[in-house]
C-alpha cells in the first residue's frame, strides 16, 4: 500500500545524498532529537514534523520494518537506519501516502500537522526497559536499547511543549507493518493524552497477517516484550 513506500523513499534519499555528498538541501520535514528515547545502539530516536501552526489536526506514522527475531538480526539493526538515528537526514521530502503535501494526492490530510517517526528499536514500538538489555542472554553479551513505547512517549511530550499549533481537536496514530502494530499495541495510550472532545483515530495498515506467520509473529514479540517489560532493571 502507499503507506508502506516510505521506508523505500527514505532509503533512496538517504544514498542519494551519500552518493553525492556536499550540504543536504532543507526539505519539508525537520528531524527533532528526543532528549530520552533511544534507538537499539543507543544513539538518540528522532522524529520529523511538517508543522502548520494554523492547524489543530495531526496524524503520526510510526515507521514498519519487521522486529529483533534474534541476537544477530538485533546486532545488525544496530548497524543501520533500523537501530541507529547516525545516518538520518536533518530534513526529509514529504513521504507519500497520508504525510504527502500533494493536494491531489492526500486532499483530506495534506495541510494537517504531519508527523514520521522512524522505527530504531526493534521492538514493535512496545519495549519500555530503561537500561540497556540483551533479550536473547544465552547467546552473547550483546546489549540494546528498546524503547519503542518510550519513544513516542518522548515525542509527545516534546511535541506538547514545543508546537505553536492550537490545542489538538484532531489526531489520527497510523503507521505500517510493525508500524501498524505499534499502533494497535499504542492506540489505548494514545488516545489516553488528549481532551474528551477531541477526535481520536488509530489507523494500523498491513499489520495482521496469516495465521501461521501471525502465530511465529505474536510468539516472538511476546516472548520480546516480555523480557523488556518485566525482567528488573540492574
Amino acid at each position: 500500500m502507499a503507506g508502506c513506500q516510505i521506508v523505500s523513499a527514505l532509503l533512496l534519499h538517504a544514498a542519494a545524498v551519500a552518493a553525492f555528498g556536499g550540504v543536504e538541501e532543507a526539505k519539508e520535514f525537520t528531524k527533532v532529537e528526543l532528549p530520552n528515547a533511544k534507538c537499539l545502539d543507543g544513539s538518540p530516536a528522532v522524529y520529523y514534523i511538517a508543522a502548520n501552526a494554523s492547524s489543530s489536526r495531526w496524524v503520526i506514522w510510526l515507521e514498519g520494518g519487521g522486529n529483533c527475531l534474534n541476537l544477530t538480526d538485533c546486532v545488525q539493526r544496530a548497524k543501520g537506519r533500523l537501530g541507529s538515528s547516525a545516518s538520518y537526514n536533518a530534513s526529509i521530502d514529504a513521504p507519500k501516502g497520508m504525510l504527502s503535501s500533494d493536494a491531489a494526492a492526500n486532499p483530506d490530510l495534506h495541510t494537517w500537522n504531519r508527523v514520521f517517526v522512524p522505527y530504531c528499536s526493534g521492538d514493535v514500538w512496545m519495549g519500555t526497559k530503561r537500561a540497556a538489555v540483551n533479550p536473547f542472554p544465552q547467546e552473547g553479551a550483546w546489549r540494546g536499547f528498546f524503547h519503542g513505547h518510550f519513544i513516542l512517549e518522548d515525542m509527545y511530550e516534546d511535541i506538547s511543549e514545543n508546537s505553536i499549533a492550537a490545542e489538538p481537536t484532531h489526531a489520527v496514530l497510523t503507521g505500517c507493518s510493525a508500524g501498524g502494530m505499534g499502533v494497535i499495541f499504542n492506540c489505548d495510550w494514545f488516545a489516553s493524552n488528549f481532551y474528551d472532545e477531541t477526535d481520536v483515530a488509530c489507523r494500523p495498515e498491513a499489520s495482521w497477517f496469516g495465521l501461521p506467520q501471525l502465530t511465529l509473529f505474536l510468539t516472538l514479540t511476546l516472548t520480546l516484550t516480555l523480557t523488556l517489560t518485566l525482567t528488573p532493571s540492574p
